[in-house]
C-alpha cells in the first residue's frame, strides 16, 4: 500500500472519531435500545480506563507509534491487508491523541447495554479493528507459506 494511501485512510478515521466526538451531545441518549447508548465520558487513562491520569505518558506513546507506523509505511513495508490494519491503527490512535493533547482525556461515548463493557469510542474500534486485521494478514500469510 502506498504511503499517501496509507496516510489517507488514516485522515480519514481521524475525521470520522473527531466529528463523532463534536456531534456528541453533552447527556446520554439511546443510540439503539438495548444494544448501544450514547455516554459521554472522560477517560484520563488508556483503554477501559487503565492507568488513570496518565495523559502525557499515554500521549507520547500514542505520537511514538504513529511516527513508527508511518515511517514503516514509508519505507514501503506494508502492504495489502497488512497495511490497511496498521493505516486503520494508526488512524484510531491519532484520533484520541488529538483529544489528549488538545483536551487533557479522551472523550469516549459508545456504551453497550446488553453487557458490562467499558464506554469506549470511534478510535478505540479502529485501533481494535486494525489489530485484528494485521493479525489476520499475518495468519493468511503464514497459511499461505505453508501451502
Amino acid at each position: 500500500m502506498r504511503f499517501w494511501k496509507s496516510f489517507q485512510i488514516a485522515l480519514g478515521v481521524v475525521a470520522l472519531d473527531q466529528l463523532s466526538k463534536a456531534l456528541l451531545g453533552g447527556s446520554s441518549a439511546p443510540l439503539i435500545p438495548g444494544v448501544l447508548r450514547l455516554t459521554p465520558v472522560r477517560n484520563t487513562g488508556a483503554a477501559f480506563g487503565l492507568f488513570g491520569q496518565g495523559t502525557p505518558w499515554l500521549a507520547l506513546l500514542s505520537g511514538a507509534a504513529v511516527l513508527l507506523i508511518w515511517l514503516y509505511q514509508w519505507k514501503g513495508k506494508s502492504d495489502g491487508l497488512f497495511g490497511l490494519g496498521l493505516s486503520v491503527l494508526a488512524g484510531g490512535a491519532l484520533g484520541n491523541l488529538i483529544d489528549r493533547v488538545s483536551r487533557g482525556y479522551v472523550v469516549d461515548f459508545l456504551a453497550l447495554e446488553f453487557m458490562t463493557f467499558p464506554v469506549f469510542n470511534l478510535a478505540d474500534v479502529a485501533v481494535t479493528c486494525g489489530c485484528l486485521l494485521c493479525i489476520v494478514a499475518v495468519l493468511l500469510h503464514k497459511e499461505g507459506a505453508r501451502g
